[in-house]
């Protein structure tokens, strides 16, 4: 019954729908299961939006971001407390899509996690295909002229082709364009 049951790509017929309360409760009992568990191994934790990035129904994204914006608000909180338990600052961080309002779409609404100031960095990529004119620029553009949160990007082990491997070349120019934009 929590499942969104609309096939759209991206593995959704069996993705859970966000907007029920009840999922969100069980994805961060699961976040806090691992942050407990493994609380002197880790130096960070890393929610990654990427992975299969459906949360809503077919345009309802935007109207509940507030429901994600609340979960990773309850997920810096667990950090926030385990930070202080172990008397060493634990980071929190996200992996989105490289543009903004398709974040926004899908109901991640990462400039307000930024003005909230919710994360200690964040990684944006894609996935399983890679995108070596990854926007870096545009997006640390399009997040607050204010803020200097780093923003990293990641390249997938993708190329050009579905699961097409990238050469080392490749890889080195990638790295160097994202570094170029400051990433």
């Amino acid at each position: 019954e929590y499942w969104l049951k609309e096939d759209i790509g991206w593995h959704s017929a069996g993705a859970l729908d966000f907007s029920y309360k009840e999922v969100r409760e069980y994805r961060l009992n699961i976040i806090t299961e691992q942050l407990e568990k493994y609380q002197d191994l880790i130096d960070g934790y890393d929610l990654d939006f990427m992975r299969f990035i459906v949360y809503f129904k077919s345009n309802e994204g935007e109207k509940n971001a507030y429901l994600m914006t609340d979960l990773v608000k309850s997920v810096r909180n667990k950090v926030n407390e385990l930070s202080a338990k172990q008397g060493r600052k634990i980071l929190l961080s996200a992996r989105v899509p490289p543009d903004l309002d398709f974040c926004l779409g899908k109901g991640l609404d990462v400039k307000e996690w930024i003005r909230l100031g919710l994360l200690d960095f964040i990684s944006i990529g894609v996935h399983w295909i890679g995108n070596p004119a990854l926007p870096v620029a545009k997006f640390k553009a399009g997040l607050m002229e204010a803020s200097d949160i780093p923003v990293y990007a990641s390249i997938d082990n993708g190329g050009y082709k579905y699961r097409e491997p990238y050469s080392h070349g490749m890889i080195r120019g990638m790295a160097s364009h994202i570094f170029a934009q400051g990433g």
